[in-house]
């Protein structure tokens, strides 16, 4: 197989395939269905027999659909009204439509597709994820923001993402078998002797499969690295998003630190950048105590919101990003509990919020 020489990873096209038969199914049939509508002047109205084009619009108005383009054919009339998003152009792939057919019937075709990106560096397109055992496998999302449309995501395995030969590699997570999770509340009890009801405190402990890292692995099974997560983090889920943005790869994870001590848990997030050349994963954010700054991943339209501390006497929000410019500056008055940031006012990539006071604090966000 021959191997990529493309230093950063692009969109050199995309694969289009329908995944199995067109569904088809009869909506009106013009020798015996009917349906009935309201006129101008709120009279009501039954259709019977074959449907000309004008009541086959109507019909599909009815059903909730808008009809975005008409195409007439030896076979009857085609109302098209949803296209799959993955194409360049928006009528590259008709996936819902309805078709009026010459003797008078409407149905309505559902056509499945499988559009992904191929990517020149390290998603190779003839081995797909399903090549793999899905159990025991962390799932990669890819979001490229380098692009002037968002890839579609996908699932993938690579090839040059983590070492420059030519064997595939995918990440499996490492799992801890002692407390994963507490959960607390409350419920309500209904003694029928007293014939009263009274509300009860409950804790609930979960134990293992609490996900503490991640292990990158060819495909023959050789371990090529490991990387534990730090500080108590337990991912969410057995799956990873992997962003792309000013040319730089990001790993993230979603997830949660235990606290013991008040029997909760906070919602935190660890952000690796994937070094392009080294090969090397280095953890460049997390989110656990001091100042909260949500959301951790911003689209342009977000709000970014900064819940300051009572601790430190917060006098200001200073924004500073990768290059370690300045970009903002947000005066705290005392007592100010939260700053809210448009993003649109960063720059993409990551960007510190520092909490200048007594006692400094800082956490990272990163902005599509």
């Amino acid at each position: 197989m021959e191997k990529s020489n493309i230093s950063e990873p692009q969109v050199t096209g995309y694969n289009v395939e329908q995944k199995g038969e067109d569904e088809i199914e009869t909506v009106y049939d013009a020798s015996k269905d009917n349906f009935r509508y309201f006129d101008e002047s709120d009279n009501p109205v039954t259709v019977t027999g074959p449907l000309t084009i004008e009541l086959a619009r109507l019909y599909i108005s009815l059903d909730g659909y808008r009809i975005q383009n008409e195409e007439t054919t030896s076979e009857g009339t085609l109302f098209y009204t949803n296209y799959y998003p993955g194409g360049l152009n928006e009528t590259d792939y008709p996936q819902i439509w309805f078709w009026l057919t010459t003797d008078g019937s409407l149905k309505v075709v559902y056509r499945p597709y499988n559009v992904t990106p191929v990517l020149g560096d390290y998603v190779d397109g003839e081995k797909q994820y399903h090549s793999f055992n899905h159990v025991g496998v962390i799932t990669l999302h890819f979001n490229d923001f380098d692009v002037p449309y968002e890839a579609k995501r996908g699932d993938y395995i690579t090839q040059t993402l983590f070492n420059d030969d030519e064997k595939f590699e995918y990440i499996r997570p490492l799992y801890t078998d002692g407390l994963s999770n507490i959960t607390t509340g409350s419920t309500t009890h209904y003694d029928y002797e007293l014939g009263i009801s009274f509300t009860v405190p409950y804790i609930e402990k979960t134990y293992g499969n609490g996900i503490t890292g991640f292990q990158v692995v060819q495909e023959d099974g050789t371990v090529i690295q490991t990387v534990n997560f730090d500080g108590g983090f337990l991912a969410n889920f057995s799956s990873g998003l992997l962003y792309r943005i000013n040319g730089k790869l990001y790993l993230i994870f979603e997830g949660y630190v235990l606290d013991t001590s008040s029997n909760s848990r906070r919602s935190a997030v660890l952000i690796y950048e994937l070094e392009r050349g080294t090969n090397k994963i280095r953890k460049v954010m997390d989110h656990v105590g001091g100042i909260v700054v949500t959301p951790h991943v911003a689209d342009r339209s977000d709000q970014i919101t900064v819940e300051l501390t009572d601790e430190g006497g917060i006098r200001e929000i200073q924004v500073v990003n990768a290059q370690g410019q300045i970009e903002m500056r947000v005066p705290v008055q005392e007592g100010q509990k939260r700053v809210t940031i448009p993003a649109s006012q960063l720059s993409r990539g990551m960007n510190v919020v520092n909490a200048i006071g007594d006692k400094r604090q800082a956490q990272k966000v990163m902005v599509k």
